[in-house]
C-alpha cells in the first residue's frame, strides 16, 4: 500500500510511506492513538521522531497557540435577526483566518462580508474545504447526495 501526505506539503520530515507503516503497525497492535504514536516516536532513532517537537518549552508554547486557535475558531455569533425559531438560534462562526502575503490573523465575519475581496477569499476557503470534505469521505456512498450538492455549488461559484 502506498501513502501520501494529504496536505500535499513537503513540510513533513519523513516520507508518507514511512509514517503510514508506523501507523499500520500501531493500528494492528496496541491501537493507533495520538498518545501511542507519540510514545513509539520518543526514541531518537524512531522513524517519526523528527516529526515532533521534543523541546518541552517550545512544545508547550505551540500547544498554547493551538489552544488559542481553537478558542478563536469556536466562538460564534448568535443571530437573533436570522432565526425563525427562538428555540433554535442561528449561529455563525465569528472569526476567520484570511491570510495574505502581508497579513496573518483572524478577522470578524462582519468585516469580511463587508469587503468584496475578503468575502471572495472566504468563499475560496469554503470551496477548498468542500473539496477536502469530499476527498476525505469519498468512499461513503451514503453521502453521494452531499457530493452532488458540493459539485453543483462548486460549478455555480466558478
Amino acid at each position: 500500500m502506498a501513502y501520501r501526505w494529504g496536505d500535499n506539503s513537503n513540510a513533513h520530515k519523513v516520507s508518507a510511506d514511512v509514517a503510514g507503516r508506523v501507523m499500520e503497525e500501531l493500528a494492528e497492535g496496541p491501537g493507533l492513538t495520538a498518545q501511542n504514536l507519540v510514545n513509539v516516536s520518543r526514541p531518537e532513532d524512531a522513524p517519526l521522531h523528527p516529526c515532533f517537537e521534543w523541546n518541552d518549552s517550545l512544545a508547550a508554547e505551540h500547544y498554547r497557540e493551538w489552544q488559542a486557535r481553537r478558542i478563536i475558531g469556536t466562538i460564534e455569533i448568535v443571530s437573533e435577526e436570522m432565526t425563525t425559531d427562538p428555540e433554535k438560534p442561528v449561529t455563525v462562526r465569528a472569526f476567520h483566518a484570511l491570510r495574505t502575503e502581508e497579513t496573518a490573523g483572524y478577522e470578524h465575519i462582519e468585516v469580511i462580508l463587508s469587503d468584496e475581496e475578503k468575502a471572495e477569499r472566504l468563499m475560496e476557503l469554503a470551496k477548498r474545504d468542500m473539496g477536502i470534505f469530499k476527498e476525505k469521505y469519498n468512499g461513503l456512498k451514503k453521502l453521494s447526495k452531499v457530493f452532488r450538492a458540493i459539485d453543483e455549488t462548486l460549478e455555480e461559484t466558478k
